[in-house]
């Protein structure tokens, strides 16, 4: 590729990719040594420098710019000229003909890879300093005379201090960003409200929403497991940055997707999501990295699974390897029960494919405690810690449900609890999964026991749990987006992640029969917003003349936030004495046993 044509290139800025099929018309490029070009495009501001096709035979390895000055090129052009191709000239000049590449992305970091990417492998982001401490390791940096290693360094600090001062501006976008939420749940609803709050947010799609998010969000009839339709759509609308919230499409690689049409995305990998996709997986990952959890065997016949429920310790925990709406999870109290569990989930196929293999595990004892907690794949920010309520009725009887209620912050999870998941869980499953070659991204649910041995993992979720993100964001004092922004780019650490001081509670009401069969389509009356008091839609429909009917099992959330628990579930519970619709039920002691441990 000479300087003459420049038919695709993809310019970096703005802390994204973006493509343009431009000629040399609007365009100026500079060639740079071992292939790489220093691109500048009219609708950009200020030269990037990417990787280019490689040199074309007989051109010069001198540097050739269409408009060489030092007014055009500014103070981007020596520095990266200099330390981003840090090794000396090669006699040819071919596509492999440099090792390493550092490009800006913002806020004083770059992306540092090499040669090897070209087969696919990821690469590293690293702080500047990082980055040439790394390169400095190379072999390639041993003939670089010490003088130049100053020059090198010097020019270092000048670009991050550059870099650090353009980073409120063009590197971190301005105010008219597009959104995109996948889910239909309240869950998505919690996250947009949050959202919406971003100075920087301009439109918020919802693919495909509800009833109840039509008020806060364009809401699109997508369905959460069409990646590609999902894929077009956000192409289409020029979106600036996607959120894949639910499991499904998470599993089946919609981040993955949605990163490879060049809209940035904040979720993980189809790889790192099996660390919920399958059960299997994650507790191999525990075992193989000893990080604390129960005591399981796996087992793919049936047959040889009942075998071993006959003489196995009660209760016992049958689970489901794959995805199952948050229902494969059996806490069996007989043996009759385990075994018909096994033969539900094996050879029944309750839950198709998801139940191909089983995990069963002992039964821990001790109080459960959800932390979500935003990670970029090295630092972790656990978010407020809250309990959950799973079972249908008061005092955690009947089924199992996706959840029906919670409260933030969990009074078990205290400082000394804390401090131990850190060190025992929460760093060394980040750490496993980079080493497993899968680094997690995202938001990461850590479903835990407190037990007499210290807490333990029951669960993983790969994304923001629900009914604990109604909870947890109304409590959240950081601008959500930017905080997603540096988990997708690499920066978290560098991003303040603050939560008030206060407390959540939320209430999820049901339609009757809920999880099995229940009726729909019934009327909705709503309590309004207040600055303390929210509900976030699960489940409803508009109706033909726009009103508000329910479509779903776990209809809606009533959120309030207070300066204490006990005035948040008063709040709660008062607002939901005011929302209305035929069939309702919800439990009456959601936050009692938490009071309880306060008290």
């Amino acid at each position: 590729m000479g300087r003459d044509g420049i038919k695709q290139i993809e310019i970096l800025g703005a802390n994204r990719f973006e493509t343009f099929s431009k000629t040399r018309e609007g365009s100026r490029a500079i060639i740079i040594r071992d292939g790489m070009i220093l691109l500048s495009h009219e609708t950009v501001s200020g030269w990037w420098l990417i990787p280019g096709g490689g040199m074309e035979a007989g051109e010069t390895p001198e540097m050739c710019c269409v408009r060489e000055t030092e007014e055009e090129t500014g103070l981007l052009v020596r520095p990266m000229r200099q330390f981003l191709t840090l090794h000396e000239y090669y006699e040819e000049y071919r596509y492999t003909s440099y090792y390493f590449v550092c490009e800006a992305v913002g806020s004083g970091q770059m992306r540092l890879t090499d040669a090897e990417k070209r087969r696919g492998l990821e690469p590293q982001w690293l702080p500047l300093k990082e980055a040439v401490a790394l390169f400095s390791r190379h072999q390639s940096y041993a003939a670089v005379s010490e003088e130049k290693r100053g020059s090198y360094l010097r020019e270092y600090t000048a670009l991050e201090e550059y870099l650090r001062s353009q980073a409120s501006s063009s590197l971190e976008g301005g105010s008219s960003m597009n959104i995109l939420v996948v889910g239909s749940g309240g869950r998505e609803h919690a996250l947009i409200k949050s959202l919406k709050k971003s100075p920087k947010v301009e439109t918020i799609y919802a693919l495909p929403g509800n009833g109840g998010i039509a008020q806060d969000a364009v809401c699109v009839e997508i369905g959460a497991k069409d990646i590609d339709a999902i894929v077009r759509f956000a192409v289409e609308k020029t979106v600036d940055f996607a959120v894949v919230a639910p499991d499904d499409p998470l599993a089946l690689g919609a981040v993955d997707a949605l990163e490879a049409a060049g809209i940035p995305s904040f979720g993980p990998t189809k790889a790192a999501a099996r660390i919920e996709s399958s059960k299997v997986f994650a507790k191999e990952l525990m075992a193989k990295y000893g990080i604390p959890t129960a005591k399981c065997r796996v087992f793919s016949d049936p047959g040889a699974a009942k075998q071993y429920l006959r003489s196995a310790p009660l209760p016992a925990v049958v689970k489901a390897d794959g995805l199952a709406l948050g229902k494969g999870v059996i806490i069996a109290q007989t043996h009759a029960e385990a075994e018909q569990a096994v033969a539900d989930m094996m050879e029944n196929k309750v839950f198709g494919e998801s139940g191909s293999r089983v995990v069963i595990e002992e039964f821990l004892e001790g109080p459960e405690v959800s932390v979500l907690a935003f990670t970029d794949g090295k630092t972790v920010k656990p978010m407020v810690s809250s309990m959950d309520h799973k079972r249908a009725l008061d005092g955690d009887q009947g089924l199992n449900t996706g959840g029906m209620g919670a409260v933030a912050p969990n009074p078990y999870y205290t400082k000394e609890v804390a401090d131990r998941c850190m060190d025992e869980i929460f760093l060394p499953t980040i750490r496993a999964m980079e080493k497993e070659g899968c680094p997690f991204k995202g938001c990461l649910y850590f479903g835990l026991m407190v037990t007499k041995d210290g807490p333990k993992v029951i669960e993983y979720n790969c994304r923001f749990g629900d009914p604990e993100t109604q909870v947890v964001l109304p409590l959240l004092k950081s601008d959500l987006l930017t905080v997603m922004r540096a988990v997708r780019g690499g920066t978290l650490g560098d991003c303040p992640v603050e939560f008030s001081g206060g407390a959540a509670c939320c209430v999820v009401m049901a339609s009757k029969g809920y999880p099995q069969h229940y009726e729909k389509g019934f009327p909705i009356t709503l309590t309004p917003d207040t600055d303390t008091v929210t509900t976030f839609i699960a489940g409803a429909k508009k109706g033909d003349s726009g009103e508000l009917l329910t479509s779903g099992g776990r209809v809606l959330g009533v959120t309030a936030t207070a300066g204490t628990l006990r005035e948040a579930i008063g709040s709660a519970y008062e607002a939901v004495g005011k929302t209305h619709f035929e069939n309702a039920f919800f439990r009456r002691d959601i936050g009692r046993r938490a009071l309880r441990k306060e008290a």
